[in-house]
């Protein structure tokens, strides 16, 4: 599985259902959301990398 694209960055604060990022495999586009409000401390993958299943992508914390 590889990551298209990533639309988060470090210190980001996001809602639930916000866009973390794209995957593609097999041709198919797969986008990635953020299953709770938050603020995205650090971002672990980047555009072009391959991850596997059951990857964390980013870490978040309750926003403040």
């Amino acid at each position: 599985v590889s990551v298209v694209a990533v639309a988060v960055a470090a210190g980001d604060l996001v809602t639930a259902g916000d866009l973390i990022a794209t995957l593609e495999a097999m041709k198919m586009e797969m986008p990635i959301y953020a299953p709770r409000a938050g603020r995205v401390q650090q971002v672990l993958i980047m555009a072009g990398t391959t991850v596997t299943a059951g990857e964390r992508l980013c870490v978040l914390s309750p926003a403040t």
